[in-house]
């Protein structure tokens, strides 16, 4: 028996039960072999028996073992001499106790067989269920992927539906005004004029001796014929002149008593930037210019203008929006929720960028307070949205809105598609309110361009985001090096990422490298290229069609960022959100920022809290590790091995540009507004010096009647 721990593995025991073996086996040579015999437990019993019963055998196995290198073992063990006692009883006795630790240890046996048999059974259940809740997590992540999928494409579905929804709503409103105008005389007059006007220069790119482009679909000179052949004469003076005077009246003046007080209260935006919001008032009317949103803010009092509930206590008469941004335009929707039947003015491209901002802004909202955690309520709800929208009134640069004891004029601002400054008349009172403004002409809009009615004025606030900052190099310089750095990441067939603001900056940026980079594939991804849609809608500054999608720059189609990202493996994608907060641009960081052959370019703002800026730490720090917003494909820090490169590209005006504009209105006082405590002291230092009076944003001016 092979049984190491049992008791034929003494060794006196097997001693003596293998020298019994071979003395039978030499009187019965078939017997078998000694360790067949001693294999099975019947053979053990057989030689066991004859040990019991032959005082021969025990006698001829003792002299066996005494002559051999065993005996001294033998001797040594109590058992081994019982079993080979001469006394038959203790002989038996020896064989007795023998048989009972046998039959001990195979009861022994048997029992750890059970127990063996038992824990293989077991373990099979275990291991089956083990493979069971493996499946089953395999599943549950299957499920769980599919489900992140669905809900992302149901959260893609629920921001298409806002943004048509918001644009079936702009489209409903303009289409509301087309007719409204249409039958104005004053409106007709203007799109006549429009069509005859002499065309405007088109400047850009062209260098110094070279002859300045005209472009335009009807010439002076052409319509100077046309008066000709019917036997008009002078029609290119008299006719535009006319059709001027029908279209762009000149403000009448309206006669303010001495209780009709001009008054000018900053509410929002005054000495930061976000939350602009001006209410002028004169005699009963009160007119609100710009109602924005507070960056950084989660609730409503922290997002809302400071001192706008003051405002919304009493009626509201109209609002002036001047640009899509939403720093000035965010809190519109609010505002009208609060006094639903208020009119609210912009140019017909400010108004359809809303159709976007707003839809946009909600969806937005929804996604802070998911990533919160919260259950919070929005700012405002889609029904506000649609009351805003309804609530928009297109008024045309050049052209003017009376709003009870007021009138307003629009002008040209520069910055973004549609910006405007606003002059504010109240009789021979002005006020003028610059709204962000740039002064040099970009691809997609001119600089600022002041009507006279602006100069001289009461009152000028003006922007002062870029005051105190010292001396900026001029756009072409800073254009060249956004330029360069393009084409040395294309050069090595890396990808270019740029972070880019959907409202303006991104519709430059595409339109640059369209022109100065025509052979790298450009992409445009997320509310950028719902932006750039509606750019496309509207005219560049030489008067001709804006066209930012062509032969070099793609929409990537809503919904199949991941796709453009596994299929395009060099080349630039603009794409929001321009401080990597949200959208497809943190898609895009998760795959290019481990890239070493790529870079990532940020052209904007970044504050100290955004994901831009670590980034920008981290590249100032020669490598490290970013944590993305989570969301986007897989969670958790990416590497920064690509590039990082920093080309401020804004579409602010510099403290130096801000001085001409200053100049170039030479009003009686000018409050520094949209601009830090810090910069606006550097600008009212300057401008002490040339002798201009500047007061505080915080203070309430007044003018009284002249």
């Amino acid at each position: 028996m092979d049984d190491p721990g049992g008791p034929l593995a003494d060794p006196a025991v097997a001693a003596v039960l293998s020298t019994a073996v071979d003395v039978v086996r030499r009187r019965r040579p078939r017997l078998g072999s000694t360790a067949s015999v001693l294999g099975s437990r019947s053979g053990v019993d057989v030689v066991l028996d004859l040990l019991a019963r032959s005082p021969a055998l025990r006698s001829v196995t003792a002299a066996a073992i005494a002559g051999g290198d065993r005996s001294a073992t033998v001797a040594s063990a109590p058992i081994a001499r019982l079993l080979l006692c001469a006394d038959p009883a203790q002989a038996t006795a020896g064989v007795a106790w023998l048989r009972e630790r046998l039959d001990a240890r195979e009861a022994d046996l048997r029992r750890q067989e059970r127990e063996r048999v038992r824990r293989e059974r077991e373990q099979r259940k275990a291991d089956e269920l083990r493979q069971k809740r493996d499946r089953a997590v395999t599943r549950a992540a299957t499920l769980g992927a599919e489900l992140a999928e669905v809900q992302a494409r149901a959260a893609e579905l629920g921001d298409e539906v806002t943004r048509l929804h918001g644009q079936l709503v702009a489209g409903r409103a303009q289409l509301e005004r087309a007719r409204a105008e249409a039958e104005q005389p004053q409106s007709l007059a203007e799109r006549l004029l429009r069509l005859i006007a002499a065309p405007a220069r088109d400047t850009r790119d062209v260098q110094s001796g070279e002859p300045q482009r005209r472009t335009g679909a009807l010439s002076p000179a052409a319509l100077a014929a046309a008066g000709r052949q019917v036997g008009v004469p002078d029609a290119a003076g008299w006719l535009p002149a006319l059709l001027g005077a029908l279209a762009r009246p000149r403000p009448a003046e309206v006669l303010v008593g001495v209780e009709r007080t001009l008054q000018v209260e900053v509410l929002g935006g005054g000495d930061e930037i976000g939350g602009s919001c001006v209410l002028v008032t004169a005699g009963g009317t009160r007119l609100l210019i710009d109602a924005g949103i507070r960056p950084g803010g989660r609730t409503a009092q922290e997002c809302a203008p400071p001192r706008i509930g003051h405002a919304l206590r009493r009626r509201i008469d109209a609002v002036v929006v001047t640009h899509a941004h939403n720093d000035h335009a965010g809190w519109v929707p609010v505002v009208l929720r609060e006094q639903p039947q208020t009119p609210v003015y912009a140019t017909s491209a400010t108004i359809d960028l809303l159709g976007v901002l707003w839809p946009d802004s909600l969806r937005t909202q929804h996604r802070d307070l998911d990533a919160a955690g919260t259950s919070g309520r929005r700012h405002y709800e889609p029904r506000d949205v649609t009351v805003a929208l309804e609530a928009l009134t297109a008024v045309e640069h050049g052209t003017t809105r009376r709003v009870g004891e007021l009138t307003v004029e629009l002008f040209p601002a520069g910055h973004i598609l549609g910006a405007s400054g606003v002059v504010v008349h109240a009789g021979t009172r002005r006020v003028v309110v610059s709204g962000d403004v740039s002064k040099t002409a970009q691809y997609t809009v001119g600089g600022i361009d002041l009507p006279d009615s602006a100069k001289r004025a009461d009152l000028l606030l003006i922007e002062s985001t870029y005051a105190g900052q010292g001396r900026k190099r001029p756009r072409s310089v800073a254009v060249g090096e956004v330029v360069e750095a393009a084409s040395a990441v294309a050069a090595v067939g890396g990808r270019l990422l740029v972070p880019a603001f959907a409202f303006g900056r991104a519709q430059e940026l595409a339109m640059l490298f369209a022109t100065e980079l025509p052979g790298v594939d450009v992409l445009v991804d997320g509310l950028a290229r719902d932006v750039a849609e509606v750019y496309e809608q509207h005219l560049s500054p030489s008067g001709t069609p804006i066209r930012i999608f062509g032969a070099s720059v793609s929409p990537v189609p809503r919904g199949r960022t991941a796709q453009y990202i596994q299929q395009m493996t060099s080349g630039i994608v603009i794409a929001t959100s321009g401080m990597l907060t949200g959208g497809p641009v943190v898609s895009w960081a998760r795959t290019v920022l481990p890239d070493p052959a790529s870079a990532v370019m940020l052209v904007g703002f970044q504050p100290r809290d955004s994901v831009g800026f670590q980034l920008r730490e981290i590249a100032a720090a020669g490598a490290g590790k970013i944590d993305l917003p989570a969301g986007h494909g897989s969670n958790g820090p990416v590497e920064v091995n690509a590039r990082v490169v920093d080309h401020q590209l804004g579409a602010h005006a510099s403290e130096d540009e801000l001085i001409e504009v200053i100049r170039d209105v030479t009003p009686d006082a000018v409050m520094p507004v949209h601009g830090t405590r810090q910069a606006q002291r550097a600008l009212a230092e300057r401008l002490a010096r040339r002798g201009q009076v500047t007061v505080s944003p915080t203070s309430v001016w007044r003018a009284e009647p002249s």
